[in-house]
């Protein structure tokens, strides 16, 4: 059979979550979106003593390995010779750091896009106007980027918005401690003003998480707007992609232990039961559409922009945040949707497009470029 695609998905990695392991949480959500995709052939990797006993359907391959072996490097080692087009992991931020996004070329099995200085995690972040989403990178894949960087985030977050979300204009902000442009680190301060000057970016300063969520609007220019796409440095985002998701599980918990609280046992237990199952039923609805707005497993997980695999063909790559579920299925449907309609091709050609015309490209990648463009006009 001819499948229209090769994805590849990581068993491991992740945090423990309620005693269970990434595989143990995961593996009915994988072997459910393996079987809704019989047109696309599946590499599952895992600890060859897991994945031994499981069943999959004939469109799936085991990637064993031994249970001491990290399972995306044994996915990545292979992503040439096996022409796989998505990845989706759950492996831990040290592990794409090392990997993927380090200093050492001879340890990456993936690599930046030509231009591109590292690649950016990219999370989609609810906002309180329905509909409407923000972009936020880099939210992990690196540790204090430099401002080069971090320019260069501005560019891949308006071309990413631009084909996600549709947006021909986003606008971009960057996260500081404050939203005054005279304040937070000297070298952020000229960085705002640089990309203030950049005609291809509709940067507007300096934003704290409550524009991003679109809760207050954020003055610029005397004009109150918000940001379609936020860039930081990897530290600072990731501390606030984890501080929202566990925002909504705090939500959650306080719910739990205010509508199940008992003042009388027996008495409370009945008035609280009946209550609840009221409420569920006149608003089930409404608790659904909240929970798809807000929980972080339905958007399954960061993707990784400006990858190719070494032979240079793009690639979608998703990582999951480390206590998922169903977010692998989410991540999945996900990975095929941008594979099938030609996102990340398109994402990395007008990306490095874009960053020739700036100022960030080192000079041994404009050289490349150059001789590419020599080479098709010959």
């Amino acid at each position: 059979m001819d499948y229209k695609g090769n994805i590849a998905i990581d068993l491991t990695g992740g945090d423990t979550y309620k005693n269970k392991t990434i595989f143990e949480r995961a593996l009915h959500w994988t072997q459910k979106a393996v079987k809704e995709f019989p047109e696309y052939r599946f590499y599952v990797s895992g600890p060859g003593d897991r994945l031994v006993d499981i069943n999959f359907p004939g469109n799936v391959l085991k990637i064993s390995h031994h249970p001491e072996q990290k399972s995306l490097d044994r996915i990545l080692e292979h992503a040439d010779k096996l022409q796989i087009d998505a990845v989706v992991t759950h492996a831990k931020a040290k592990e794409i750091q090392e990997g993927i996004v380090g200093n050492d070329p001879d340890n990456r099995r993936i690599q930046p896009v030509s231009g591109l200085r590292r690649p950016a995690l990219i999370a989609i972040i609810p906002t309180s106007h329905r509909n409407n989403y923000a972009l936020a990178l880099d939210v992990g894949a690196n540790h204090w980027n430099k401002p080069i960087e971090i320019e260069q985030y501005a560019h891949l977050g308006t071309i990413v918005s631009k084909h996600l979300f549709s947006l021909s204009n986003p606008t971009v902000a960057m996260l500081n401690l404050c939203e005054e442009h005279n304040f937070g680190p000297q070298e952020y301060q000229d960085l705002c003003t640089k990309l203030e000057t950049d005609k291809n970016l509709n940067f507007i300063g300096f934003v704290e998480s409550r524009h991003i969520f679109r809760l207050v609007a954020h003055k610029y220019n005397q004009k109150e707007q918000f940001p379609d796409v936020v860039i930081s440095e990897g530290f600072m985002g990731n501390q606030f992609i984890k501080t929202v998701q566990d925002t909504v599980k705090l939500m959650q918990e306080v719910g739990k232990q205010e509508l199940f609280y008992r003042h009388i046992p027996i008495i409370s237990d009945a008035f609280n039961y009946t209550r609840i199952g009221i409420n569920f039923a006149l608003n089930l609805g409404p608790l659904r559409r909240i929970s798809k707005r807000l929980q972080p497993r339905r958007y399954g997980g960061a993707l990784l922009g400006g990858v190719r695999t070494l032979d240079g063909r793009d690639i979608v790559f998703i990582k999951g945040h480390g206590e998922a579920d169903k977010g692998i299925y989410h991540g999945i449907s996900r990975a095929i949707r941008y594979h099938s309609q030609g996102v990340m091709t398109k994402i990395n050609s007008e990306l490095e497009q874009r960053l020739l015309a700036t100022d960030t490209v080192k000079s041994s990648a404009r050289k490349k470029a150059e001789e590419k463009d020599k080479a098709i006009l010959a």
